[in-house]
């Protein structure tokens, strides 16, 4: 019941991942989680989780944003999901005071796979010897 609770009403917050593009991971101070996270230049939320992505090759914040009232109470949103993709809206991550931009995704990145043939793949020898 309190599922469909959900799906009727809204929810209050969601999960978001972040990717700073303009971070320079052997200049800049590395996130540990607890970072405000500024969305249009308004408190959104704070990081929980932040860490390099090998794969992406970028730093990558997870944290959890929702939208305030004038008392700073969360809003509860039946379409939080637009809300959080707005493309006209602005997320930022303050790390140490510097304010680095931040794209948002509520799915996992999609990245291009490579396969690669192998040149030469040994085989045993299975002859009888001479």
């Amino acid at each position: 019941t309190t599922l469909l609770q959900q799906r009727q009403d809204g929810v209050k917050r969601r999960f978001t991942q972040f990717l700073l593009d303009d971070f320079d991971v052997h200049r800049d101070l590395w996130p540990w989680g607890g970072e405000p996270i500024y969305r249009d230049g308004q408190f959104a939320g704070v990081t929980t989780t932040c860490g390099y992505g090998f794969t992406l090759e970028k730093m990558v914040c997870l944290g959890f944003v929702s939208q305030l009232d004038e008392n700073g109470e969360m809003i509860t949103q039946k379409n939080i999901n637009e809300w959080v993709m707005n493309k006209n809206s602005k997320y930022e991550i303050d790390i140490a005071g510097v304010l680095f931009p931040a794209k948002p995704g509520i799915y996992t990145q999609k990245m291009s796979v490579q396969t690669v043939e192998p040149l030469f793949v040994p085989a045993p020898n299975l002859s009888p010897a001479k």
